[in-house]
């Protein structure tokens, strides 16, 4: 609604000079005045692991200073200076190589995760960022390089050569991470490796609403990935990427071509060409309401097919258009572009492409029967690089090419700097843009449907391209790899198209409603054996492989490490644990499991007794020291993120008596599942108790041959035992002293108990927010209560459908420019999310207001919330229940049906509802729905900003602001504008000549229930103004204290040349407080 000018005057002009002053007010932000950063001091041990491990406190082995960047920005308060850090360092994960980093933490939170589906990082730490594009993993292969920025620091600072490339380590290297999260210093770091990887294949699939997404038709990506959308036929569905929540779907907003490129802006924002190509409409963000034309095209040869969004290089975003024909023209940013007359020849463009310097080109091809020849000339350039443009290059070998079957993209890295196209579905070329020669050329099988798509969704810093189920390297056109689709899904896969953001790829099958994500290069640690792990120990210790024999130890190990010691102290708690005997044999190091098969008895009769008077053996019998009451082992639980976690196992209370306390044996180096725990300290502990009844004996050099870990049974007066040599030694008599331990197979046996779960652990995936979606409200007050002197808006904000929505922040900007969002403007929790909704069927536009309408429905698609029905009584006696706002509009419902589709059929319209009966006719399909309740809330605004345009933002807490849901008004403080008032009548004294302007007053407040009696003023005084209108010119405003209000014939006169048979005027009661005009009632006599 426009502002009126005379009402807003004395605001505005005692506004004026405070503004002018805020404006010009300077605000400086905090800044550091140290930018040096710690890093780990020489000697600190080292990470050494097997199998899967997750390391806390990661040295950080090389780190620059901290990079300081001044950040400018016009707010209401004045011009602010923010400074804002980024850190550039390295970390060392292992003193080895290992085949993946799986995890990286920053201060506790999960920023990078390459074990499942979703998103390998996080979408965003700061606007624009993308940890994925700032993190680098070096493995420690003898061939890795140096990385790039640490090379370029530590070389300009020692001299040339002076970057060690660890080889043999395992590194990460965070270029330029925005620190402001973590107190503006480096985050403390915990990573989790692999040694061993195992390929995982997690998907996600996800049904389909509207149009089925066979091939993907008409499927694109918003410049940054952000968004997605698809249509087919007349309908269409809206994705957020990040989250896979779908936005919206439904029919489209007008009647548009289906050809085959949708124009997806970063903030929402759809360009499609009109059903007849003649048109460029501009379609809400959601796609149901047409928002406008942008263009039009005049003339056949200037009919257009499709529409491109691209962003260059400064992050502006652009469109361009493809022609329905190819002797057509173009258009780009709203400017024709004519081939002919513009390069001197025909040539037909087929699609757009950012290079990877930053610039925007149009490519395509000559047009002729049997062309060969592709055609590139530049749009934008902000790279400053001389070009050739435009660019016309013959392709050798190629097939004739007909329009459609040429797409494009560029690569560039110190090698390379060219064009890749695929043509005639059979080749690819690259093309050098300096000289505008090929350089390479494969020929290869092409998708005609799915190839432009696939080169359309590239981004300027795609260093491959996906074509169909083959990765295609843009460097050398090589295939990197194949997949098999099968191995994620048995699904048949009609379409292909990259998701950078997931590192996943996006696939429909050709008959079913639905998309599946199928994530890349997900891995798993499947552990390795005992022996291995023994093994690489012996390595790391300089021992020969031929030197032991640890064959026997099949046990697995999901994962182990350590960081310093000898190889005896590595291995023996874990040996211990896993009921293991080192022991030497022959010339090796021998390792044998306990609980083996007994070996031949030993007669008691064959014992050595050198003293006849001694016993032949000692059995020292319960009662060692080393006998406790419980036993505790603390491991990293596997099922828990390797988080620490303990097993126990005691004994009988009535077992106890004078025995030792708890025992605890360390092992968080260790990981188990809290089974695999249990069943191994249940084990410890019955072997405690075995290992405290040891028997002493003499044996005859008869069994020279024992070594210990040797199991035999004894045969005692008492019974037989079964025992294990633990150790013994030759006496001088030429016998063998001797030491056994208790043993029996079924000590070593492990339990399956199921063990104790880690109680309150969430595990640790990252999860990105669902967007938020914001409404402003400036309108009149939803229930008397919210009156207040000061100016206020009505806010609210909430998800688009299911998932995790942790709230929202809400931003404000009074240019709307990206740069200028002050966030905090009003903050929504998630207990609060605004229930809310779109317009799919429009109730009867010319319905009376007040009085309830059963002859229409209005049919409602929730996005969050859900709606109830009430009984007629109720909803008349209390003028808040069931109050929803559509447009501009409050109206109450009585009954909501709920529909087989999920929307609500709503029908008993309480219509024009607290002074909004003049938007009764004002809807259209698409707009916004929301249930004016109590998660709706209110932020006061200052007089001086009554008449100011904002835009406004809602960033889901844990994502950014870009790319976020945008609204704007100008404010007009309706909360506080007087209702229009009723019954108009204009009177003319025939006498006189005047003419008496009067009406019955309304209420903002208190006028639910009058009972008769006179409505109350609400309002500070009465006031009162009229317009005298001349069709859309205002002759003369007439003001006054009460009704009615007199147009004498002496002002009729002077306004007219005579006095007036007839006039037309708009009458306003005024609120004093804030000389605001109410709402306009026309009066016409």
């Amino acid at each position: 609604m426009s502002v009126d000018p005379i009402s807003l005057g004395i605001t505005i002009a005692l506004t004026a000079a405070n503004t002018a002053l805020t404006a010009s007010r300077k605000i400086e932000g905090q800044r550091l005045d140290d930018l040096s950063v710690t890093v780990a001091d020489y000697g600190v041990p080292c990470n050494y692991f097997v199998g899967m491990r997750r390391f806390d406190g990661v040295p950080i082995i090389w780190a620059e200073k901290l990079r300081e960047i001044k950040v400018k920005r016009k707010t209401k308060g004045g011009k602010l200076t923010n400074y804002e850090y980024q850190a550039t360092f390295a970390f060392e994960v292992a003193d080895h190589p290992c085949d993946a980093v799986t995890r990286i933490w920053f201060d506790k939170q999960l920023v990078y995760d390459m074990t499942g589906a979703g998103p390998p990082t996080l979408f965003s730490l700061k606007k624009g960022f993308v940890l994925a594009d700032h993190l680098r993993i070096y493995l420690g292969d003898e061939s890795q390089m140096p990385d790039p920025r640490m090379q370029a620091t530590v070389d300009a600072e020692h001299g040339a050569g002076s970057t060690p490339a660890y080889r043999g380590k395992t590194i990460g290297v965070c270029e330029e991470i925005p620190v402001d999260k973590f107190g503006n210093r480096i985050p403390q770091l915990m990573v989790e490796a692999v040694g061993a990887a195992t390929t995982v294949y997690p998907y996600e699939t996800k049904a389909t609403i509207e149009p089925q997404p066979n091939a993907l038709w008409n499927f694109a990506f918003s410049p940054d990935g952000s968004k997605l959308v698809w249509g087919s036929n007349s309908r269409f569905e809206i994705w957020d990427v990040p989250s896979r929540t779908r936005l919206s779907h439904g029919p489209w907003g007008a009647s548009v071509n289906l050809g085959n490129r949708i124009g997806l802006f970063r903030d929402g924002r759809i360009y499609q060409v009109s059903d007849g190509n003649d048109q460029l409409f501009q379609l809400s963000s959601d796609g149901l309401a047409l928002a406008g034309v942008v263009c039009t095209f005049v003339g056949i040869t200037y009919q257009q097919d499709e529409c491109w969004v691209l962003e260059d290089g400064d992050g502006v975003e652009h469109w361009g258009t493809v022609p329905y024909s190819s002797l057509s023209n173009y258009y780009f940013d709203g400017v024709v572009h004519e081939p002919i007359a513009e390069d001197g020849f025909a040539w037909s463009p087929t699609g757009y492409l950012t290079d990877g310097h930053g610039d925007i080109w149009v490519y395509g091809r000559v047009i002729g029967i049997g062309s060969t020849t592709a055609v590139f000339k530049r749009l934008v350039d902000t790279s400053g690089i001389t070009r050739t443009s435009p660019m016309s290059v013959t392709l050798p070998n190629a097939a004739s090419s007909v329009v459609g079957e040429l797409a494009g993209c560029h690569y560039v890295d110190d090698m390379f700097d060219h064009f890749v196209i695929s043509w005639a579905n059979g080749f690819l070329y690259s093309i050098d843009i300096n000289a505008g020669t090929v350089t390479q050329q494969r020929s290869i099988s092409l998708d005609g449907f799915n190839t432009p798509k696939q080169f359309a969704c590239l981004r300027q810093d795609f260093t491959s391209i996906w074509l169909n189920n083959n990765e295609i390297s843009l460097a050398d056109l090589s295939t990197i790899r194949s997949v098999t689709l099968n191995n994620w899904l048995a699904q048949d896969a009609d379409g292909i198209i990259y998701d950078a953001v997931n590192h996943a790829l996006i696939t429909a099958p050709q008959f079913d409603q639905e998309i599946t994500w199928r994530y890349l290069d997900r891995v798993t640690g499947d552990g390795l054996t005992l022996q291995a792990v023994v093994e690489t120990v012996h390595a790391l210790a300089g021992m020969d492989a031929a030197d032991a024999d640890a064959n026997l130890l099949t046990q697995n190990v999901r994962g182990y490490n350590w960081t310093q010691g000898s190889g005896q102290d590595i291995l023996e708690p874990l040996l211990d644990l896993y009921d293991v005997d080192p022991r030497p044999h022959g010339f090796l190091l021998h390792y044998q499991p306990r609980g083996g098969a007994a070996g031949t008895a030993l007669a008691f009769d064959n014992f050595a007794q050198p003293d006849a008077d001694a016993a032949a053996y000692v059995f020292t019998g319960i009662g060692s020291s080393d006998l406790t009451r419980a036993i505790a082992l603390t491991f990293a639980d596997a099922d828990a993120d390797q988080e620490p976690n303990s097993a126990r196992a005691a004994r009988p209370l009535d077992a106890v008596d004078g025995l030792p306390q708890e025992r605890t044996i360390d092992m968080n180096t260790l990981v188990l599942t809290a089974g695999e725990a249990k069943a191994f300290v249940d084990r410890m502990h019955r072997r405690q108790l075995f290992d405290s009844k040891p028997y002493q004996l003499a044996l005859t050099a008869q069994q020279i041959a024992l070594e210990p870990a040797d199991v035999h049974t004894m045969t005692l007066p008492s019974g037989a035992v079964k025992a294990r040599l633990k150790s013994f030694a030759l006496d001088a008599d030429r016998t063998m002293s001797t030491e056994w331990l208790r043993d029996d197979p079924s000590v070593a046996v492990l339990g399956t108990p199921d063990g104790a779960a880690m109680a309150g652990h969430v595990p640790e995936v990252i999860i990105i927010p669902g967007p938020s979606r914001v409404a402003i409200l400036d309108v009149p007050l939803a229930t008397d209560v919210h009156d207040s002197t000061v100016p206020f808006l009505y806010f609210g904000a909430g998800p688009y459908g299911s998932g995790y929505w942790p709230g929202a922040d809400i931003a404000i900007s009074d240019s709307g420019l990206e740069a200028d969002f002050e966030a905090s403007w009003a903050a929504v929790d998630s207990s609060a999310a605004m229930d809310w909704g779109v317009v799919l069927a429009l109730p009867n536009l010319n319905a009376l207001p007040w009085v309830i309408d059963n002859g229409s429905v209005l049919n409602v698609r929730m996005n969050n919330g859900t709606l109830s029905s009430v009984t007629e009584s109720q909803l008349l006696e209390d003028g808040e229940l069931n109050l929803a706002l559509i447009g501009g509009e409050y109206i109450q419902f009585r009954t909501a049906s709920l529909q087989g589709d999920g929307s609500y059929n709503l029908s008993g319209l309480l219509r024009g509802c607290r002074g909004t009966e003049h938007e009764i006719a004002n809807h259209s399909l698409g707009e916004m729905f929301v249930l004016m309740n109590s998660d709706i809330g209110r932020r006061e605004i200052g007089v001086g900003e009554i008449g100011d345009l904002d835009a406004w933002r809602a960033a889901t807490n844990g994502r950014d602001i870009d790319g976020a849901a945008e609204v704007s008004l100008t404010f007009t403080a309706n909360a506080h504008r007087p209702y229009a008032p009723v019954h108009g009548i204009a009177l003319l004294d025939t006498g006189s000549g005047d003419w008496s302007i009067s009406a019955t007053r309304r209420t903002r407040i208190g006028g639910a229930n009058v009972d008769g009696q006179d409505v109350p003023l609400g309002e500070v005084s009465e006031s009162w103004s009229a317009d005298v209108m001349d069709g859309a010119i205002v002759k003369r405003t007439i003001t006054g204290t009460s009704l009615p209000l007199a147009y004498t014939s002496a002002q009729q006169t002077a306004d007219w040349g005579a006095p007036q048979t007839s006039i037309e005027v708009n009458l306003y009661q005024i609120s004093p407080a804030l000389s605001l005009r109410g709402f306009p009632l026309n009066i016409a006599a």
